[in-house]
């Protein structure tokens, strides 16, 4: 079946991103915009009643409609507010205009949109889950958002399409630190949705490792005595190996530091890191894995006549990490 559109003298052209956007969208706002694609001069000085009229929206659903085009990105204008009156001559910029100007939202891959007070009630009037929202998050923060954070939680579920279960793990997350940042929020969010990370049931997995790794992280740093300072970009580098890439928990961690300080007579990641490494390559994963391969080195080392020796297992890690690196 070939499907032909009569365009007749004129046609119609939304960018592909009302798509993308389209789920989120009321009947009224996908009919104002198909209106506007149809004739945009519809919007100018003056034409306020005969776009109600076409549309048989009131003037707020139009406002709000309008809104939730802008802050999807699909629409930009300049001007005032919708108005009534006709006016044959060139419009004034105002103050106000010019302010509304300013206050146009950010268009980059790192920010969020910044919307316009009237833009944000607007919002939150017509879209009543997004008010809950904010609810739950101030809650999860123990604090109450200043406009400006209560626009990242608006941006981040009518902008990025986030859904609320998605928002509200962030939240609870973040919830749990010390310095409880919305900014941090946003900044999480985009750097989850560059790992495709775009499902509550996925951010919820990956939370979770974050969660684990930074339990595991306070315990190697007090085992280690490297509580008084921050960690260097080698130090975590290493500690992001043992935990995503040899999926080690802190009991292997412990084992590697006793064998370190049975040998040297102090802690060390680099020491202990070389244990690690000489473990996995030989898949050994598990604590008494660990132990069995340090008995089978004893047994080796007394059928041919000699005696076992930490330092010496220690040397061999230490040679083959090395060697390797």
């Amino acid at each position: 079946m070939k499907l032909t559109f009569n365009y007749g003298s004129r046609a119609m052209v939304l960018p592909g991103a009302v798509l993308e956007k389209i789920d989120k969208a009321s009947k009224k706002d996908i009919k104002l915009l198909l209106v506007l694609a149809s004739d945009a001069s519809l919007l100018g000085e003056g034409m306020t009643e005969e776009l109600m009229l076409i549309t048989g929206l009131k003037r707020e659903e139009i406002e709000s409609s309008l809104a939730f085009w802008r802050g999807a990105g699909i629409i930009e204008f300049d001007g005032e507010e919708l108005s009534d009156k006709r006016a044959s001559a060139p419009i004034k910029k105002t103050a106000r205009a010019e302010e509304q100007k300013k206050e146009k939202k950010l268009r980059s891959e790192d920010s969020l949109p910044r919307y316009t007070t009237e833009e944000l009630n607007a919002l939150l009037e017509k879209r009543e889950e997004y008010s809950f929202l904010i609810g739950e998050c101030q809650q999860l923060f123990g604090k109450i958002f200043n406009p400006a954070e209560i626009n990242i939680v608006v941006a981040l579920t009518d902008y990025l399409g986030l859904d609320s279960e998605y928002i509200l793990l962030l939240f609870a997350h973040l919830g749990k630190q010390e310095h409880k940042s919305v900014r941090m929020a946003e900044k999480m969010a985009h750097r989850f949705l560059d790992e495709d990370i775009t499902d509550a049931e996925t951010l919820g997995e990956r939370l979770r490792f974050l969660e684990a790794a930074e339990e595991t992280e306070r315990k190697v740093r007090a085992v280690f005595g490297i509580n008084s300072r921050a960690l260097t970009k080698k130090e975590k580098a290493l500690i992001e190996k043992w935990l995503s890439e040899y999926h080690y928990d802190f009991e292997m961690i412990e084992k590697a530091y006793e064998m370190t300080v049975d040998s040297t007579g102090k802690p060390s990641l680099p020491y202990a890191g070389a244990i690690m490494d000489r473990w996995f390559s030989e898949g050994i994963r598990t604590v008494a894995d660990a132990e069995q391969n340090i008995e089978d080195h004893k047994k080796s080392k007394a059928s041919a006549g000699g005696s076992f020796d930490t330092d010496e297992f220690l040397e061999a890690a230490l040679k083959r990490s090395f060697e390797g690196s």
